[in-house]
Formats: C-alpha cells, structure tokens, sequence
C-alpha cells in the first residue's frame, strides 16, 4: 500500500449509516482470479485541490468516468465542484485548474457530492495518473465528512506505463518526466485535451489507460489475477 493512502488509512469502525452499510456489501466477496479484464468496471477519476499536499490541501472538484470491455462510458460519469468557502484556492492552483470560488457556489453540500460518489464508485477499480494522491485526498473528504475512507482497489497509470517500459529484468531506466500525463499522451498520440479539470483529465487518463491495457493485452495480461501480477 502506498504511503499516502497508508496516511489516510484508518482503523476506526465504520460508522453503522445506510450509505456505509450499502457501501460494504459489495465488498463481501472477492474478485476471482481468472476474471477477464474486460468484464471488469473501473473508475477512471482526477481531483483537483488547493495543492500538492493531502494533508493540508482541500478539494475543489472530482471527475470519474467509468470504463468496461475497453470503452470508455461516456454516459456513466461523475463530476462535482464542492463548496469552498472554507477552502478558498491559492492564486497558484486557480492558475492551473482555474476554479474560482464562484464556481462551486450552490445548495449543495459537500457531504450529498461524496454520498453521490460513494454510489458511482460502488466496487469498481479506481484508476489514475498518480492515484495514491486522489485516493489520500478523497479519503481525507470521506473521513472528514463522513467517518469512513474507501475500500476499493486502486491502478495507477503509471504503473502500468512503467510495466510497459520495463527491461526483462523488471527495471526501467526512464527519468520520471517521462510518465507524466502530457508526456505518455504525446507517447501514445493522444490529443491533449481538457487538461487541469477534473473531468477532462479523468478522460484523458481513461483513454490512456485504454491504451496501456490494450498493450498489455497483446502481453498476455488478460485477467484481473495478471493485471494484478508483478
């Protein structure tokens, strides 16, 4: 488990809600093995927040868009700006994502967006360019207002990019720029588009997950057993 989601990771008793109670229960079974790839529902998802650290930034939207059978489902998709008068964005981060208060001004409440996310995501693998920090930052959310955190597996882009690039030997010699979002996508001709929203990064990282499962595909990976496989 990685360090930030070790962070916000707790082993406080969920609290006995409906939503936490309906949650659960599609956790009482397990994956088998041998089930394909393609049968599986995975939740491509992005933040964005106040900043670079989960444990004093604050959020400021979500997107998710969920893919199965290598598509992207266009039609089953999440996308909330929260409230932020409490949580008022540095000049430094409206500069990348550009979400001023105003934009999240409204009726409703940070807990009803994570309660509708908490149904969206049900048991799906979350996937996403550096997911440990979306997990850490939306499990500090959930925690905060809802006393519970996350239970689902989770798939990092850059993982499976590194898994592509990797020598017979398992190591990879390439410098960490390489895998970032805008250079993977320039590496797998994708258009880059929407950058720094939460929607628009989720696609764009659900198109290159696309692309990264398609190639590890043609590897062999065809099962959640392989796909999982180090």
């Amino acid at each position: 488990m990685n360090f930030l989601q070790r962070l916000f990771k707790t082993s406080v008793p969920y609290p006995s809600t409906p939503y936490w109670d309906a949650y659960r229960q599609y956790f009482t079974h397990t994956t088998p093995p041998r089930t394909a790839i393609r049968s599986l529902r995975f939740v491509v998802l992005d933040t964005e927040t106040t900043g670079l650290d989960p444990t004093q930034a604050h959020l400021l939207s979500i997107g998710a868009v969920a893919v199965r059978d290598q598509k992207i489902m266009i039609a089953d998709r999440f996308e909330a700006f929260l409230p932020q008068s409490a949580a008022t964005p540095k000049n430094d981060s409206i500069k990348v994502h550009g979400i001023l208060p105003k934009h999240a001004q409204g009726t409703t409440h940070t807990t009803d967006y994570l309660l509708s996310l908490l149904d969206f995501l049900r048991d799906s693998i979350l996937v996403g360019h550096h997911i440990a920090f979306d997990y850490a930052i939306l499990n500090k959310a959930f925690q905060q207002q809802l006393g519970g955190q996350l239970m689902n597996t989770t798939l990092d882009t850059v993982q499976l990019a590194k898994r592509l690039a990797a020598a017979p030997l398992g190591h990879t010699n390439h410098a960490p720029a390489h895998f970032s979002l805008d250079a993977l996508c320039r590496q797998y001709k994708i258009p880059i588009q929407g950058r720094h929203t939460a929607l628009g990064d989720a696609l764009l990282t659900a198109i290159l997950f696309l692309k990264l499962i398609g190639r590890l595909e043609q590897r062999g990976i065809k099962t959640y057993k392989d796909l999982f496989s180090r």
